[in-house]
C-alpha cells in the first residue's frame, strides 16, 4: 500500500525540488551526523495538544502591509461621527429633562430645546439626502421615513415654541434630541455593519485584502508578512509558504526557484525575487473570485428580495396611518404641535423596521464567510433549501480513503526532542514533497511551527508513495514507510516499528541521521462524516453513505456528488457539487465545494437552520415593536421614548438570543 492517496480535487502538480547533484549527496552520507541535541532543542516546553485530523493552518495572518486593508492613521468612518454626534445629543436630552423637572432656568431650557430641535432637524434632512444619494444596495424608499418622522417631530417642537398653548413638559423638551440621537446611533449601527460588508468586498480568502496592481512580466521581491499579489515564478531564493490555489484549503509548501507561488498566497518566511506570469486582475485568484461572485452577491441579497413586497406594504400602511393619526388628532385636540408629533412618531416607527437592514447584511456575511471555508452557496434560496434538508446522501468517492489526507497525530519516539523544535526542523523538506500524506504531515508541522525556514536541502530525493529523504545543515533525514528507511540503512528497534492500525491509517516514520525519532499517523479518507455521530449533524439531518440503488433520493436529500453520480448522471433537487479547476466553471448545484473537506457541510446546514429561525424571529419582534409605536400615540403619548426603547430591546432579543 503506498503512503500516498491522491485527492480526488488537486488540480495542480508541483515539481519535485532536487537541489544538488550527485556528487553533493555522496558528501552528505560520508561526512559524520551532529548529534540530536546539537540541531534539536531538548524538550523544556509543555506539549502543545494536538490538533484536529487533517488540522490546517488558520490562514494567512493579517500583517500591516500594503497588501492589506487597514484604516490609515487618523482616518474617521461617517458612522463614528454618527455614533458621536447621537450620544452628545442623548445626553443633551438627559440634561434638558433634568432641567424641565427641576423647573430651573426655563428660558434657558427653552433655548436649548429650540437649538436641539434645529440640529436634529440638520441630521433627519443630512441623512434623508445621504439615503437618496447613497449607493447602498440595501436603501429603500422606507428608510426614509424615520428621517421624514424625526423632521415633523422637529417641526412639532418648533411650532410648541411659537405657539404655546400650553405648558412645555419633559417629552416636549426632550422629543427632538432624543429621537435624533436614537436614530444616529441606529445609522451608526447600519452604517459599521455595511463597512464590514464593503472591507471584505473583493476578498475571497480570509487575510487576503486589496492588494497593489501588479502587471505581468514585472519583477517583484517576495518577503515574509506579504501576500502575493499575482501568480509569479521564482528567479532566485526561496520562501516557506502558504499557498491557496482555486482551493479555500490552504497547504503549507516551500518554493525554491524556477517553481511558481499563486496569488493570495502568504509569505510566511524566507526571501525571493520572482517574475509576474499574470497582472493582478488576470491572476488565479481573481479570476476565481470573479466567477463566484455573482453567485455571492445573488445569495447575498436574497432576504432582500424576499422582503421587497413586504417592505411596499409596510410603506403604504404607515403612510395611511400617519395621515390617520394627524387627522384624528386634529380632531381630538385641534393643537398644531400635537397633529405634527402625532405623524411624525408614526412614520419614526420606521426606524424599528430599519433593524430588518441588520439582517440583510448579516446574510451577505454568512454567504461570504462560507464561501471563504470552501462551501459557494449559488442562488437566492440556497439557505432556505438546506433548511429543508434531511438526509444528506454521500458519493462514496467524495468520502472515500481518496479523498483527503489527514494527520492524526505526531507520535514522539525520543523523550529529547520538543514537538514545536521538530516540526520546524521537519518542514523544510516535508514542504518540498508532492506525495499527499507527506504534504499533509508538512500542513501540521506548519501548525505547530512558527519559525518555518526554508532551509536548503541538499541531496533531497523523493520516492512516489514511499518516502523523501534529504539533508539539511548536514543532518540526513529520512521520512517514510518502514520499508522505505530499512531500504537507507536505518536500523528500526521492535518498539519503533510500525504497530497495528486502523484501515484508514498508515504509519510514516521519521530518522534524523540513523535514529528513528518520530512517528506520523496519517488518516486517510472522510467516512467518519457519514456516522450520525451525537451533535455533529442537526436532529432532524441524517447522513448517508450511498449504495447505488434507486429510490435512494428525495426531495428533501442533498446529494453530494462524486465520481458515480458523474458517471451515472444521477441527480437531485438539492446538490452539492464540486469546483473543477480544468473547466473553470461553477457547476448547477445548491451549493458549491471549493475544498475536498466535506466535515463544514453540517455546521453550514445547522447554522443555515440556525439563520432561517434569527430571521423569522425578527419579524414577528419587529412587528410587534412597530405596534407597540404606533399604538402609544393613539393613546396619546407623544414621545419618541418608546420606539427608541422598543429598538435596542429587539436587536438584543434578535442578535444574542
Amino acid at each position: 500500500m503506498t503512503l500516498a492517496v491522491q485527492t480526488t480535487t488537486q488540480t495542480t502538480t508541483q515539481t519535485t525540488a532536487t537541489t544538488d547533484n550527485v556528487a553533493a549527496q555522496a558528501e552528505v552520507t560520508t561526512q559524520s551526523s551532529p548529534t540530536i541535541q546539537e540541531i534539536i532543542e531538548p524538550t523544556g516546553e509543555p506539549l502543545i495538544s494536538e490538533p484536529p485530523v487533517g488540522a490546517q493552518s488558520a490562514g494567512p495572518t493579517t500583517v500591516a502591509t500594503d497588501n492589506n486593508i487597514s484604516d490609515k492613521p487618523g482616518s474617521i468612518k461617517p458612522w463614528t461621527i454618527r455614533l458621536a454626534l447621537g450620544v452628545l445629543l442623548l445626553v443633551a436630552a438627559g440634561l434638558s429633562y433634568q432641567m424641565t423637572i427641576a423647573g430651573l432656568a426655563p428660558e434657558r431650557a427653552l433655548y436649548l430645546t429650540v437649538v436641539l430641535a434645529f440640529i436634529s432637524s440638520v441630521v433627519a434632512v443630512y441623512e434623508a439626502l445621504q439615503i437618496l444619494l447613497a449607493k447602498d444596495r440595501f436603501a429603500t424608499s422606507l428608510a426614509l421615513f424615520p428621517a421624514a418622522g424625526l423632521l415633523l417631530i422637529n417641526l412639532g417642537v418648533f411650532a410648541q415654541v411659537i405657539w404655546p398653548i400650553r405648558e412645555l413638559t419633559w417629552i416636549s423638551t426632550t422629543s427632538a434630541a432624543l429621537a435624533g440621537g436614537a436614530y444616529l446611533i441606529l445609522r451608526a449601527c447600519i452604517g459599521r455593519a455595511n463597512d464590514s460588508h464593503e472591507l471584505s468586498r473583493r476578498v475571497l480568502f480570509p487575510g487576503v485584502g486589496e492588494l497593489p496592481t501588479i502587471k505581468q512580466g514585472e519583477r517583484i521581491a517576495l518577503r515574509a508578512g506579504m501576500i502575493v499579489p499575482a501568480d509569479v515564478r521564482i528567479e532566485t531564493g526561496s520562501c516557506a509558504i502558504n499557498e491557496r490555489y482555486l482551493s479555500a484549503t490552504p497547504r503549507f509548501r516551500v518554493k525554491d526557484e524556477g517553481e511558481v507561488v499563486f496569488a493570495g498566497s502568504e509569505i510566511l518566511s524566507g526571501s525571493a525575487e520572482a517574475l509576474t506570469l499574470s497582472g493582478t486582475e488576470d491572476s488565479c485568484l481573481r479570476s476565481l473570485e470573479r466567477l463566484i461572485s455573482p453567485n455571492l452577491e445573488r445569495a447575498g441579497a436574497g432576504l432582500f428580495h424576499e422582503d421587497a413586497a413586504a417592505r411596499s406594504a409596510t410603506a403604504y400602511t404607515l403612510l395611511f396611518i400617519a395621515v390617520s393619526a394627524a387627522i384624528s388628532w386634529d380632531e381630538r385636540s385641534g393643537i398644531a404641535a400635537d397633529v405634527l408629533s402625532a405623524a411624525g412618531l408614526i412614520l419614526f416607527s420606521a426606524a424599528v423596521c430599519q433593524l430588518g437592514d441588520l439582517l440583510y447584511v448579516a446574510r451577505l456575511a454568512f454567504v461570504k464567510n462560507w464561501a471563504r471555508l470552501g462551501f459557494v452557496l449559488t442562488s437566492a434560496d440556497s439557505i432556505k433549501e438546506l433548511t429543508s434538508v434531511s438526509k444528506v446522501l454521500f458519493d462514496s468517492s467524495r468520502v472515500d480513503l481518496g479523498s483527503v489526507v489527514g494527520v492524526r497525530e505526531l507520535e514522539l519516539l525520543d523523550d529529547r526532542l520538543s514537538r514545536t523544535a521538530l516540526c520546524s526542523y521537519l518542514s523544510s523538506i516535508l514542504g518540498r514533497s508532492d506525495d499527499a500524506a507527506l504534504s499533509a504531515a508538512a500542513d501540521y508541522c506548519q501548525v505547530f511551527s512558527s519559525q518555518a525556514a526554508p532551509e536548503r536541502v541538499l541531496g533531497l530525493l523523493e520516492f512516489d508513495g514511499r518516502g523523501i529523504a534529504g539533508a539539511i545543515k548536514g543532518v540526513e533525514i529520512s521520512i517514510g514507510s518502514e520499508e522505505f528507511l530499512v531500504e537507507r540503512g536505518i536500523l528500526i528497534q521492535p518498539t519503533e516499528s510500525a504497530l497495528e492500525c486502523a484501515a484508514n491509517e498508515r504509519a510514516i516514520l521519521v530518522a534524523i541521521g540513523r535514529e528513528v525519532v518520530a512517528r506520523f499517523w496519517i488518516r486517510f479518507g472522510q467516512l467518519d462524516i457519514t456516522r450520525e455521530e451525537e451533535g455533529l449533524w442537526p436532529n432532524n439531518v441524517q447522513p448517508i453513505l450511498s449504495s447505488g440503488v434507486s429510490g435512494e433520493v428525495s426531495n428533501d436529500t442533498l446529494l453530494v456528488r462524486g465520481v458515480e453520480s458523474d458517471v451515472l448522471g444521477r441527480s437531485a433537487p438539492l446538490q452539492l457539487a464540486f469546483f473543477s479547476g480544468d473547466r473553470f466553471e461553477l457547476p448547477l448545484a445548491t451549493v458549491v465545494a471549493l475544498t475536498p473537506r466535506l466535515h463544514g457541510l453540517a455546521p453550514l446546514l445547522k447554522l443555515s437552520q440556525r439563520h432561517i429561525k434569527l430571521v423569522e424571529r425578527a419579524r414577528i419582534l419587529i412587528a410587534f415593536g412597530a405596534f407597540i409605536a404606533i399604538l402609544s400615540v393613539f393613546l396619546g403619548f407623544f414621545s419618541p421614548l418608546v420606539p427608541v426603547l422598543v429598538i435596542p430591546l429587539i436587536a438584543l432579543a434578535i442578535f444574542l438570543f
